[in-house]
């Protein structure tokens, strides 16, 4: 995360320092690539600062030349966009070699917290530019660097102001560096795995928040969905045993012509658990209607089971149990169905 130009507008810092340490207050060049700046156009006012010297070596020990630099570059989210000599620019200043000299120098300021977060995502962003084996490289020495300078900052944590700039640069550090350059895949557990070397970090940023949602919550919505909690056996449903469905006239005529023993088997099989009341209402009504196929024996099993539910109904108070007889209910109106639609074509 950078700075957006309304950043800039509204940074009184950024503009004091600017001010105060510009080289000359009435340079044109300086003030021609600031401009640019805040209108909106970083990527003018680079080629602007190219052309005009402003990003030597010389010039960029100015602070006020380096922040302009930094700010620049921070605003602009693909350098691959960038010409060949602005990227050129981009790995001479973000150089690996130079990281640690850098850092020293934006630490010995006031602003050393919002400084650093840019210089650590202009980083980012010229690693991209790099051949494999130097933006590996580059990347795990970035890596170290950004992890000792989130817990100094955590640990001098102010203000609120203080905590954005540092959820910033967690979040440039897990999403851009960690599964933007090592490829890590997006897990919660990339946060969790740098909280544990960072004890003030995650009290920091579950401590402020923006209209109700705390930094940390910022972070870890990119990272992945929180994890579902497990049922316990308690909250698992029972499955109700599914009879097989009568899908030839064979199947049928064994249904119809078997013994009495046979046929309460084959139409109570759904039942499990269920009072031995319903099953004999069940067993004695569905043989009826497959002997003699009289629709009239399937509104009156209809009207059994409504009866039989109102008697027991102090038995049916059970979560799981009326949730088996629900089931059961389903399958056996369902067996009940095909053997309807079985004797239809006969």
């Amino acid at each position: 995360m950078s700075l957006s130009v309304d950043d800039i507008l509204e940074d009184d810092t950024l503009g004091s320092t600017i001010l105060l340490d510009a080289p000359s207050a009435v340079d044109s060049n300086y003030r021609e690539c600031m401009n640019l700046l805040v209108k909106g156009q970083p990527k003018g006012a680079l080629e602007r600062m190219f052309e005009r010297g402003v990003l030597n070596d010389e010039a960029l020990d100015s602070p006020a030349h380096f922040t302009l630099c930094l700010s620049c570059y921070s605003n602009i989210p693909d350098f691959a966009s960038l010409g060949v000599s602005l990227q050129t620019v981009a790995k001479r200043v973000f150089d690996v070699q130079q990281m640690n000299d850098t850092i020293l120098h934006l630490r010995s300021r006031d602003d050393a917290m919002a400084q650093l977060e840019k210089y650590f995502v202009c980083f980012v962003r010229t690693l991209h530019l790099q051949n494999s084996r130097d933006r590996l490289e580059g990347t795990i020495q970035l890596q170290s660097r950004m992890k000792d300078e989130i817990r100094e900052c955590s640990e001098a944590i102010l203000n609120e102001e203080d905590a954005l700039v540092l959820r910033d640069m967690v979040y440039t550090y897990l999403v851009d560096l960690e599964v933007g350059l090592l490829h890590n895949k997006k897990s919660l557990s990339l946060y969790d795995s740098l909280c544990l070397g960072l004890p003030q970090l995650r009290d920091v940023l579950q401590r402020y928040d923006t209209m109700g949602t705390t930094f940390e919550d910022t972070i870890t919505r990119d990272l992945g969905p929180l994890p579902k909690p497990k049922k316990t056996a308690a909250q698992r449903p029972i499955s109700a045993v599914t009879p097989k469905p009568i899908t030839n006239r064979d199947e049928l005529q064994g249904a119809i012509t078997g013994s009495e023993p046979e046929r309460e088997k084959q139409v109570s099989v759904s039942w499990g658990n269920l009072v031995p009341t319903a099953k004999k209402y069940y067993s004695d009504h569905v043989a009826q209607f497959l002997a003699r196929q009289d629709p009239r024996i399937l509104r009156a099993l209809s009207i059994c089971l409504l009866l039989l539910v109102i008697i027991h109904r102090d038995k049916f108070r059970s979560h799981n149990f009326r949730q088996l007889f629900q089931r059961t209910l389903r399958n056996s109106l369902q067996q009940l169905w095909y053997i309807t639609k079985t004797l239809t074509s006969v």
